[in-house]
């Protein structure tokens, strides 16, 4: 797969870290209701329950419940705080979409959320590559097997998103939402890179 790469309520908090930016309006807002570069505690702190995730890929991460808001199918939301404990990264994963082979309920479901996305932070490029010797009878086995990919991109001045199919097998299937702040990515990029300096 191609890819740059998935309760609630809401507490005041006082006494917001200079760390976190701006929470903003409009279409560079990070989604769910947090705030790009809000710390752990300060996600501790709006009532969220964080579990931390063993990848380091995207620096320290956690499985987060109870966000101030979510979508009602989003199986899991992923934060990832980096190295330096500013939220730069978040990966929102559904529900299975199962006994699906042709990938019909999943690729609907991408559609509205592509829409939606367009709708806030303009027209994506798509990347979609379903077909394989004129037949999509079996959709979910190729996106499995790396044969097939379905996926969009879209661009702010300050965020980038994407959205994609995913599957685990070769009749379920299901999708992501990855947001990422561009500013934050470069900053992660940094602090990975002189990482893996001072450890060589």
């Amino acid at each position: 797969m191609r890819a740059i790469g998935s309760c609630l309520y809401i507490a005041v908090v006082l006494g917001i870290s200079a760390q976190a930016l701006p929470a903003g309006e409009g279409k560079d807002a990070a989604p769910f209701g947090l705030e790009w570069g809000e710390s752990v505690a300060q996600a501790h702190a709006l009532g969220m329950d964080l579990q931390e995730l063993p990848t380091n890929d995207f620096g320290n991460s956690y499985s987060a419940t109870r966000l101030p808001k979510v979508i009602a199918d989003v199986r899991t939301v992923a934060l990832s705080f980096g190295y330096g404990d500013k939220l730069w990264r978040i990966a929102a994963v559904s529900k299975d979409f199962a006994n699906d082979p042709y990938g019909a309920a999943i690729r609907a479901r991408y559609n509205e959320l592509s829409r939606v996305l367009a709708g806030k932070y303009g027209q994506g490029i798509s990347h979609h590559h379903d077909v394989q010797n004129g037949k999509d009878e079996n959709f979910l086995m190729y996106v499995v097997t790396g044969r097939a990919w379905h996926y969009t991109d879209y661009e702010t001045k300050r965020i980038k998103i994407q959205v994609l199919i995913r599957a685990t097998d070769v009749t379920t299937g299901y999708y992501m939402i990855i947001f990422k702040n561009k500013r934050l990515e470069a900053e992660f990029d940094r602090d990975k890179k002189a990482r893996e300096k001072d450890a060589l």
